[in-house]
């Protein structure tokens, strides 16, 4: 969730803090203009960014999956 004070950080420092321990996915959440931000790392080491919508899936670790309603974040 970004705020007023670690703005910067998050979108800066974290990202590439995130990028470099090899972190599958993240979420980014922006009160300022109600949306959410998905990156992705890809097979190729890329990483892609979306918009989701609606029930997204997590896998944060082994076969464990996380189910988030992103429409309960901002309503």
């Amino acid at each position: 969730m970004l705020s007023e004070t670690t703005r910067e950080s998050d979108l800066t420092f974290k990202q590439t803090l995130y990028r470099d321990f090899r972190v599958g996915t993240y979420l980014i959440l922006d009160p300022d203009d109600n949306s959410i931000a998905m990156w992705t790392r890809e097979q190729n080491d890329n990483w892609h960014q979306t918009k989701p919508a609606g029930q997204i899936e997590l896998r944060p670790c082994g076969d464990y999956v996380l189910t988030v309603d992103c429409n309960r974040f901002f309503p």
